[in-house]
């Protein structure tokens, strides 16, 4: 009977004990290259078909990012900090290519660590607009201009005055220019 005792606490005490984990351990390296490696650009032509616009991935977040506060509205998943989407694809790099020439401009200008989302092309192909996040930010539209490859900062009231692109396309939905007899 004693052993059989014996038997039972060795077999439900002592070896789980000595098969647990002990703390957090680092995949094979191999494995790690492989889930650490950039991932691939993603491409967007500009609306006159003569550039591409390379948006380099931002690699995975960090554990702190995921474990950030979050809450729910109307199934969209957002930081009550910064007020920015969670789980969003987010770029942290931006590249002009010349179609007919294969030249690549790499954008300058923004923040360093900025994380860019929403990045679009404005209907005439003369800028591009992104919403650029650092730190806590909650948040900046940000306009780059493709001629000169140049970020900078946008304030709303500054955008409505200088950009006709808006004036044409949001103010007027159908697309015609209203300035033009």
């Amino acid at each position: 009977m004693i052993r059989l005792l014996v038997r039972l606490v060795v077999l439900f005490v002592w070896l789980p004990l000595s098969l647990a984990q002990e703390g957090y351990q680092l995949p094979p390296a191999a494995l790690a290259a492989i889930v650490d490696a950039p991932l691939p650009p993603e491409l967007t032509l500009s609306p006159n078909r003569e550039q591409a616009l390379l948006l380099t991935r931002a690699p995975a977040p960090a554990l702190a990012e995921l474990a950030a506060p979050e809450l729910r509205l109307a199934g969209v998943r957002f930081n009550p900090h910064t007020l920015a989407t969670n789980r969003g694809i987010s770029f942290t790099q931006l590249t002009f290519k010349s179609l007919a020439e294969g030249r690549e401009r790499v954008v300058t200008g923004f923040p360093t660590g900025a994380q860019l989302t929403h990045v679009s092309w404005s209907p005439d192909g003369r800028h591009v607009a992104a919403v650029v996040h650092t730190g806590e930010n909650p948040g900046a539209l940000w306009i780059v201009e493709t001629h000169t490859a140049r970020a900078r900062e946008s304030l709303l009231h500054v955008l409505w005055e200088t950009a006709p692109w808006l004036d044409t396309y949001v103010k007027n939905p159908t697309g015609k220019d209203q300035r033009s007899p």
